[in-house]
């Protein structure tokens, strides 16, 4: 069954920090796709996307907090209704935990995005075959694996604010980023 996507009037407007041109970072508005966008071609009623974000999971509840995190972030800033945190190991939920979730909130495709950097051995193949697992639980439910993060332009950016708030941090006494606030772990100026 394929997918056709509604018009962009059924978004809603998100804020974004783009660069101006003279090169000052500025909030604008823009749209997005939301969670109810896809319309089914054969029925013509809406399709509810549900995500489930994947890292690769760790022992350190600290580290799979920062995943539950972002999926937070992540849904309050695309305006996705359905999104879901799970690990592919070491901790729960469990990307079978996670795609229950999404169809039990109301999804009829569920897209597994790896919150990974590069396309290796878990991205194509560990987490596609966790997947499918869980799709086998669910009948007619589509699902997709998506690209890992990659070499997406906006990365560059991403490393960039990083790197000048750690800079900030050690030689101006700016505050800590929310990564390292509160724990034992954070940027600190050595010499060789």
């Amino acid at each position: 069954m394929s997918t056709k996507l509604a018009s962009w009037s059924a978004a809603r407007p998100v804020q974004r920090l783009r660069r101006d041109a003279s090169g000052e970072r500025r909030l604008q508005k823009s749209r997005h796709l939301s969670a109810r966008t896809a319309t089914n071609a054969a029925g013509g009623g809406e399709e509810i996307i549900g995500v489930v974000l994947v890292d690769h999971g760790s022992r350190r509840s600290a580290s799979n907090e920062q995943l539950e995190r972002f999926a937070s972030l992540y849904a309050s800033a695309t305006g996705r209704e359905v999104v879901e945190a799970a690990h592919m190991e070491l901790a729960e939920p469990s990307i079978a935990e996670a795609f229950a979730r999404c169809v039990e909130r109301g999804a009829s495709t569920v897209v597994v995005a790896p919150f990974f950097l590069s396309p290796g051995r878990h991205v194509q193949e560990d987490i596609p075959a966790l997947a499918s697992e869980a799709a086998e639980a669910h009948p007619g439910i589509k699902y997709l694996v998506s690209a890992p993060i990659g070499l997406h332009p906006l990365m560059a950016e991403v490393m960039d604010s990083r790197l000048r708030h750690c800079l900030a941090h050690v030689n101006e006494d700016g505050p800590q980023c929310d990564v390292c606030e509160g724990t034992a772990f954070g940027c600190e100026l050595r010499r060789g």
